[in-house]
This record gives C-alpha cells, sequence and structure tokens, in this order.
C-alpha cells in the first residue's frame, strides 16, 4: 500500500490539534529516544504528536485515516515505525489494550 507523505499542511493539521510544542517534526524529533527500539538508519517516523486529549487523539486518527497517511500509538514504547508517531504517555484517561486483536480503547 502507498501511504501519503506527510506535508507542512499536514504538520499544520496537527499544530491545531495538540498545539505548535507538541508537534515535532524532522530536527525537532529526538531520535535517542527511539535508540533501543530502533537502529538510526531504520527511523522512519515523519511528525511525532503528543496529544493531551481522547479527542486530540481520535481527530488525529481520523485525519490519518482520511489523508492515508500511517499512524502509531506509543505507550508502551513499541518499535513500531510509521507516518505519524501518536506519544500516548500524555492521555491520563484510562487506556485498556487487547493483545489478541492489537486495539486500543480510550475512557
Amino acid at each position: 500500500m502507498n501511504y501519503k507523505n506527510i506535508t507542512e499542511q499536514d504538520i499544520n493539521f496537527l499544530k491545531g490539534i495538540c498545539g505548535e510544542n507538541n508537534v515535532f517534526f524532522g530536527e525537532k524529533i529526538n531520535i535517542d529516544l527511539f535508540q533501543k527500539q530502533l537502529p538510526k538508519n531504520l527511523f522512519m517516523h515523519k511528525v511525532i504528536v503528543e496529544p493531551k486529549t481522547n479527542k486530540a487523539v481520535s481527530d488525529i486518527i481520523k485525519y490519518a485515516c482520511d489523508n492515508n497517511i500511517p499512524i502509531n500509538p506509543r505507550q508502551l514504547k513499541t518499535g513500531a515505525v510509521g507516518g505519524i508517531y501518536i506519544d500516548m504517555n500524555n492521555i491520563n484517561k484510562g487506556i485498556e489494550l487487547d493483545d489478541e486483536k492489537l486495539n486500543l480503547w480510550f475512557r
């Protein structure tokens, strides 16, 4: 499957949802955060977002789906890679993970 490349328009949309200081791309991505999971030459995330609310997470996922952009949620520091990396550590509400079906639920 061919995914859409992240554009400046996408970055601006994500900033509108998460705030200027919660969207990281290009040289703003601290690759050392992922050093244990991935060799540096395999790092493929184009943008990292740190949403603060469940609504923001929902809006990011809907936008990514509507625009054919891959997403990867991050709570347990998995080594998955993709276009938008959603750092879930700032979501303080309950999160339920179904390990068999690989689904996340937000309350």
